[in-house]
């Protein structure tokens, strides 16, 4: 290895930290300056987004192995196509939320269309910086890639905390993360070297293909990860869905390094290796990053929470240790079908199970918060079902139906 290179992986892994430190902190103080209600709502819109942005990791991943084989003089136009995608699916999704922003104001109580309306330019904001990473990624320009992720959590930070002072509570939060991610864009699109505004998607319509199972996924997983938050804040009452925003909140710290862990396995995969050795490494440390979640919330889960939200969230401690096990059941889930999708064995019914599945315990048990968790626990375990039978009938070298 060259230093150059240890030198741009030093500098991504400290940007990757930094980013994941700041963007926790700032929900640390927007619980604190919310309070437990209105951190309710806050957490709710976040799993909409969450919801909605799913096509932006994927693209994002898209984005990067384009942009990495094309030939140097077909790159900016290549990063160009992206981001025209990325302005066209975004904007659909934008303007569908604010189409039906009076039926959400509804449902999650808001008070106001203003954190809707902001929630809508984050779809916009989010999909376009995202794009932009998978460039700066794929050109393996490190450095400025590094700038621009720890950028837009530091600007998100001081305007969202400061709107929030200034009396906007879930509006200011919602705004601050437009508006961080709005700086940055500013300047990368400053920067024209690296794309080429162009017409049409030739470059790109065949990664585009090759990644549809791969979105999917990403739907189902940021599904079961989301879904709860938003029945929580929809039927629960809202200190109910306060207290479970702070442990959605909390689950950050795992659930961003177990897609750390299942994106390199994932590419390992498509390369040809045959994986089970991976795969069970994979296993062992989202295994480990769930025990530790699991310990804290047996030993000290008021102390944490208390530290951490304030005394208004220590409700949530008594919830910690199921939450952490359903945790555990969706980053294994989360590796099996990355896992399935590399070998060609992901089916749809393999991924339609367990949203109904989930889907449907909601719309039928919400009434308290552990509802809310035994739902993702038992749509886990529909996966693991369907799944289990297609690794079966394969090392049997029977069809997978």
């Amino acid at each position: 290895m060259t230093m150059r290179y240890l030198r741009s992986v030093g500098i991504f892994t400290i940007a990757q930290a930094a980013a994941a430190i700041l963007a926790f902190f700032y929900a640390l103080i927007a619980a604190r300056l919310l309070g437990v209600v209105q951190f309710g709502l806050f957490q709710a819109l976040m799993g909409i987004y969450g919801l909605l942005a799913a096509f932006s990791m994927p693209l994002n991943l898209a984005t990067v192995h384009c942009v990495g084989i094309s030939a140097p003089d077909k790159r900016r136009c290549v990063a160009g196509e992206f981001l025209r995608l990325a302005i066209y699916v975004s904007a659909l999704c934008a303007i569908a939320v604010a189409f039906f922003s009076p039926a959400i104001m509804q449902v999650l109580r808001t008070g106001s269309v203003w954190p809707v309306l902001w929630l809508a330019a984050l779809l916009v904001t989010t999909a376009l910086l995202t794009t932009f990473f998978g460039i700066l990624q794929g050109i393996q320009s490190y450095g400025q890639f590094s700038i621009a992720k720890v950028a837009h959590p530091l600007m998100t930070l001081i305007l969202g905390s400061l709107l929030m002072l200034w009396g906007k509570q879930v509006s200011g939060a919602m705004a601050g993360y437009t508006m961080g991610m709005t700086f940055v864009l500013i300047y990368l699109f400053i920067q024209r070297d690296l794309y080429e505004w162009g017409k049409g998607f030739q470059h790109i319509r065949d990664e585009l293909r090759s990644i549809a199972w791969i979105i999917a996924t990403f739907g189902v997983l940021l599904l079961m990860d989301n879904a709860p938050i938003i029945f929580a804040r929809a039927y629960l009452t809202e200190e109910q869905s306060g207290t479970f925003g702070a442990l959605y909140s909390l689950r950050n710290v795992v659930w961003a390094f177990a897609f750390a862990v299942s994106f390199p396995l994932y590419a390992h995969l498509i390369s040809g290796e045959k994986g089970r050795a991976t795969v069970m490494q994979a296993l062992i440390l989202i295994s480990a990053l769930a025990i530790v979640f699991i310990a804290a919330g047996w030993i000290c889960p008021q102390w944490l929470f208390r530290t951490l939200f304030g005394e208004p969230f220590i409700g949530a401690a008594d919830y910690m240790v199921p939450y952490g096990f359903s945790l555990w059941l969706q980053m294994a889930a989360m590796i099996f079908m990355f896992y399935q999708v590399a070998k060609g064995m992901m089916r749809a019914f393999h991924l339609i199970l367990p949203a109904v599945v989930l889907l449907l315990m909601l719309l039928v048990f919400k009434t308290q918060v552990t509802d809310l968790i035994v739902a993702q626990m038992i749509s886990a375990g529909s996966y693991f079902i369907v799944a289990g039978i297609a690794f079966w009938r394969k090392r049997r070298k029977l069809p997978i139906p």
